[in-house]
């Protein structure tokens, strides 16, 4: 019968897909921060460039205001 295959079926599939998930959390302790899937050197090249673009805003808002923003300022 059918049901008789599924639960094998079943505790191959969430092996796998633990397996899997299990990569990724033992990274993110690691590292503090999720697995970066699917960029090339390009996408991080670009998460540089906003970094820095950022930092230059919020600089500048501070040579204009004169005081730090934040959570606690």
């Amino acid at each position: 019968m059918w049901w008789e295959s599924a639960p094998p079926f079943i505790l191959i599939g969430l092996a796998l897909a633990g397996m899997g998930h299990i990569q990724g959390w033992i990274h993110q302790g690691f590292y503090g921060k999720p697995k970066a899937v699917c960029q090339d050197s390009y996408d991080r090249k670009l998460a540089k460039r906003d970094a820095r673009i950022m930092q230059e805003i919020k600089e500048r808002q501070e040579a204009i205001t004169g005081k730090k923003t934040g959570f606690f300022s």
